[in-house]
């Protein structure tokens, strides 16, 4: 074989391999490591549901409606897939809550000390994700998605912001309809909610009823 021809076979079986190498690294590890995160970031918001009945598919309908909001609002697809992630893991914290609070007592019930040992759960799941070098920056996210817009700390992060909007009105709409969880919106709208969000959430309903998707079935808190 000249040495021309040998220099070519080297050369493009050397370029095949890095090819192949390029691909393995950015294309198909990262997507089958994206692919496994979310498996078990899934997994873990299910345990949490079996332990507290009462959210029972909360997180699936959060997460589902919290990303048609961050696309109203523009947000890019990696923001959206944070969104995503911090809404599936933004209730671990429950996992230290008192079971009998949640499971025993209805909410009506509460004492102020009560309330706020259940809303713990959102600076305990934010020390959780803060151990977690590829979930740490979610941290904030879930810390804050129970802080009122007004808050006297300081406007909390926005995909938080998105997440409280969401998670009250599928509370509200769960325990007394649609109408009620809107008027609840509309109401502590640049108080407790970011009108920005509540606008794009409304938004989103209006345009996509749908996305209601209502579970009678399930147990209200």
């Amino acid at each position: 074989m000249k040495p021309d021809g040998l220099f070519w076979i080297v050369f493009l079986s050397a370029a095949g391999i890095t090819g192949w190498l390029y691909f393995y690294a950015k294309v198909w590890l990262p997507k089958h490591l994206d692919e496994r995160l979310q498996e078990s970031v899934k997994a873990f918001s299910t345990a949490v549901e079996l332990r507290f009945p009462s959210h029972a598919g909360l997180s699936a309908r959060v997460e589902k409606l919290s990303v048609r909001v961050g696309r109203q609002l523009g947000l890019n697809e990696n923001q959206l897939r944070d969104l995503s992630l911090a809404a599936t893991l933004r209730d671990v914290g429950l996992c230290s809550i008192p079971y009998a609070l949640v499971n025993h007592r209805p909410v009506n019930t509460w004492s102020s000390a009560d309330f706020s040992t259940y809303f713990q759960h959102a600076k305990i799941g934010s020390a959780m994700l803060e151990m977690i070098p590829s979930l740490r920056r979610l941290a904030p996210v879930v810390a804050q998605h129970h802080e009122p817009y007004d808050s006297k700390d300081g406007l909390p992060n926005r995909h938080a912001r998105i997440l409280h909007v969401v998670t009250d009105y599928l509370w509200v709409e769960r325990r007394q309809g649609d109408f009620l969880a809107r008027k609840h919106l509309k109401d502590l709208s640049g108080t407790e909610f970011d009108p920005e969000v509540v606008q794009a959430l409304l938004a989103v309903l209006t345009s996509n009823p749908d996305v209601k998707e209502r579970e009678a079935a399930i147990p209200a808190l």
